[in-house]
């Protein structure tokens, strides 16, 4: 199974018809990964250790709190490779992804509150589990620095932005890890955050009360995880879902049906290219699903 070597697509006469201050968007399109997300590099890497490390065997029940995604990139690797799996997410995520989830075979879990604390409580009930942990696990962080980076070296020279959201932090600070420490270049990291989420706050540090909660999923945070280094962002925006929503519809319009937060990520992108005034730079943005995921919320 192949994990990994997703397109990187130019669309910056999409986005803005003429070249905009000579500027290049280009969209790393991570919906392409077996399970549709950007999550299957990080399951695949958190398995393939624990594998090597006889941490897991055919036993083994692993466990997985997740907003959707990572929930689904174990369901579908735990299928093809005969393992037990259980999920637990909460009520913001999609029917979409629930149904993906049981339909691989997993049991899923819909906890009320503090569902990303929840396989740890789980851990203690049975004998032979394990924990992917993915909010706390360097192999997070560690799958992002061995594979999407270097991808996205390899895809394009002399990247200026890489724009992106985050959760778990994982995405974020494996790139910034990347690019800023290990190969010491300019790249700067731009972050989008929903409303809801404390992250923006963290850094500017201040205590601004959002309006309301996100319905964008796996973007955002109500608190700061062990693995996010938010030293490494350079840049954060705050989105409305509004925003995040239409720049979905149109991309689907033309072609692209990704999720609510890589409608989150471009827009992102257009504000920091505004409010910098930047020109002739190469910009990344992080697509980290599909749209098919959020028919019911975001494209009915």
């Amino acid at each position: 199974m192949k994990i990994g070597f997703t397109p990187l697509i130019e669309v910056s006469n999409l986005l803005f018809n003429n070249n905009y201050n000579n500027n290049k968007i280009y969209l790393k399109l991570e919906n392409l990964n077996p399970s549709g997300s950007i999550k299957d590099r990080i399951i695949n890497h958190i398995l393939e250790d624990a594998e090597k490390n006889n941490l897991i065997n055919q036993d083994t029940t692993i466990l997985c709190s997740s907003s959707g995604n990572t929930g689904i990139s174990l369901a579908m690797i735990s299928a093809l490779k005969n393992y037990k799996s259980i999920i637990f997410t909460d009520k913001k995520c999609s029917t979409e992804k629930k149904n993906i989830i049981k339909s691989y075979g997993s049991k899923l879990e819909v906890i009320e509150k503090d569902y990303d604390f929840y396989e740890r409580i789980k851990e203690k009930e049975l004998v032979n589990s394990f924990c992917i942990d993915q909010y706390n696990n360097t192999l997070n962080t560690k799958a992002y620095i061995e594979t999407l980076g270097p991808e996205l070296d390899n895809q394009l020279n002399d990247i200026d932005y890489i724009v992106c959201t985050g959760s778990t932090g994982g995405t974020f600070t494996g790139l910034g890890t990347y690019f800023k420490q290990i190969k010491n270049y300019n790249t700067k990291i731009v972050f989008g955050d929903p409303y809801g989420s404390i992250i923006y706050n963290e850094i500017k540090k201040t205590n601004i009360q959002d309006p309301y909660n996100s319905i964008i999923e796996g973007a955002g945070k109500k608190r700061i995880t062990s693995i996010m280094n938010l030293d490494l962002i350079d840049y954060i925006y705050k989105i409305s879902d509004e925003e995040a929503i239409q720049m979905c519809k149109i991309m689907s319009q033309n072609g692209y049906l990704l999720g609510g937060s890589s409608g989150l990520n471009i827009i992102t992108a257009i504000k920091m290219i505004e409010d910098l005034k930047i020109t002739n730079k190469n910009i990344v943005v992080i697509c980290p699903d599909a749209g098919y995921r959020y028919i019911s919320k975001i494209y009915k």
